[in-house]
């Protein structure tokens, strides 16, 4: 059973705002720019390319803290996906502020630890999506929660993002 048609219409607009509303508290418009163009391929190889880094930092204090919130947007992408019908336009935001925090602070062995257990912490505290996907689809008001769930996220990565593009221009 699939969700009513104007519902996914509906739910694309809240979305839609949600990724605005990120890209305009982004200070570095080069990094808001970069979220903007992304076709679906784009986000398979950021997804790719994000899991073979956080592989790559075993031996990293605390890496592994990081694969639970991997699994994560990989479920909220795919109930997204199945249920608002969600494009790359929108689900790009699942992915890139993820990998723009790890690599701002990749200079900086304290701030990436930081990053390292904040992430962990989002991870283990990210519901399990993919179990309810099929209530998703069956009720309005589920499916009128996604977007609350994407815009809360976005604001833990645009306050996040801050606080390393502020670290940055304080050396």
């Amino acid at each position: 059973m699939a969700a009513p048609t104007d519902i996914l219409t509906d739910l694309r607009g809240p979305l839609l705002s949600a990724k605005d509303m990120f890209l305009s508290k982004l200070k570095d418009r080069q990094l808001a720019d970069s979220f903007k163009l992304i076709t679906m391929d784009d986000l398979c190889n950021t997804e790719k390319e994000l899991e073979l880094q956080i592989r790559g930092l075993k031996n990293a204090r605390g890496s592994g803290r990081i694969e639970p919130l991997i699994k994560a947007h990989k479920e909220y992408g795919g109930v997204l996906e199945t249920v608002v019908q969600a494009g790359p336009e929108i689900l790009c935001l699942s992915w890139g502020p993820l990998k723009a925090l790890l690599l701002v602070p990749s200079t900086e062995k304290q701030a990436y630890d930081m990053v390292v257990i904040m992430l962990g912490e989002l991870g283990q505290s990210f519901p399990d999506f993919k179990p309810y996907e099929t209530w998703f689809l069956q009720s309005e008001d589920l499916c009128r929660r996604l977007p609350v769930f994407f815009e809360d996220l976005l604001q833990v990565y645009a306050k996040s993002l801050r606080v390393f593009e502020s670290r940055s221009t304080q050396r």
